[in-house]
């Protein structure tokens, strides 16, 4: 049962590891290593292996392994970091008419988003027509950031066309300064609301109302601290529909 499996499966781990540490030299302890799922226990372990074993025969499996598992540790750490009202990185990336694009030339706009996504997750593509219809909502003052990441040029571009993305589109490039590790992204989609002075708003990890729900908040009529009149009318004016007939 599932309690048993668990107390074999710890009795394994300490097993494997007071294997590893004591045969750092022997090329059984990297087989052991590379069948670990979790990334702590590889990035702890890889650390004990001989460099003999890490030049070895495995040595592609545990170096691509292991560059994985620092790009993830990358992730969490930024993520951390990233809080509301801390200031999002700057970033230059390329556009989709090869222009460079940098984040901090949009300081002033009320609003900018960042939508980190691609055409291989269904959640980015099934929210499409929703940002879409928010693009045209709030056009003008809203700055609306696509920046596609993990996919081949090629589909980046048909899938702009065919969706009608016709906000800026930017293309990540998957290096030292990969932007989606800066922001800490490890979901998709993601999206990050930045405000006029480049601090973050919030960010929303999937595809969730509340980032449409927190766009709409922000730019709802508010109402005047200070009763005059005149604003309380316009206020009235904004909140109900033009064509609502009210008696009396």
């Amino acid at each position: 049962n599932y309690e048993q499996m668990q107390v074999l499966n710890k009795q394994l781990n300490n097993l494997n590891s007071l294997y590893l540490k004591a045969h750092p030299d022997d090329i059984t302890s990297a087989r052991i290593l590379l069948s670990q799922d979790n990334d702590t226990v590889f990035y702890e372990g890889y650390q004990l292996l001989s460099q003999e074993v890490k030049d070895g025969q495995l040595k592609d499996s545990l170096s691509n392994r292991y560059n994985q598992v620092l790009v993830a540790r990358r992730i969490l750490e930024n993520e951390c970091h990233l809080s509301p009202k801390a200031m999002a990185p700057d970033f230059t990336l390329t556009d989709i008419n090869g222009q460079e694009v940098r984040l901090s030339s949009f300081r002033g706009k009320q609003a900018v988003v960042l939508d980190f996504w691609g055409t291989w997750c269904y959640w980015c593509m099934k929210g499409m027509p929703e940002m879409r219809k928010y693009y045209n909502k709030y056009c003008g003052k809203v700055e609306f950031i696509g920046i596609d990441c993990e996919d081949k040029e090629d589909a980046w571009r048909k899938t702009v066309e065919k969706e009608k993305m016709i906000w800026t589109q930017l293309r990540n490039q998957k290096n030292d300064q990969d932007v989606a590790v800066n922001f800490g992204v490890g979901t998709y989609p993601t999206k990050i609301i930045i405000d006029e002075e480049g601090r973050i708003v919030k960010v929303f990890k999937g595809e969730v109302p509340e980032f449409y729900q927190t766009l709409d908040s922000l730019f709802a009529p508010k109402l005047p601290t200070v009763y005059d009149k005149d604003a309380l009318l316009q206020y009235v004016f904004d909140k109900i529909p033009q064509d609502t007939v009210v008696d009396g």
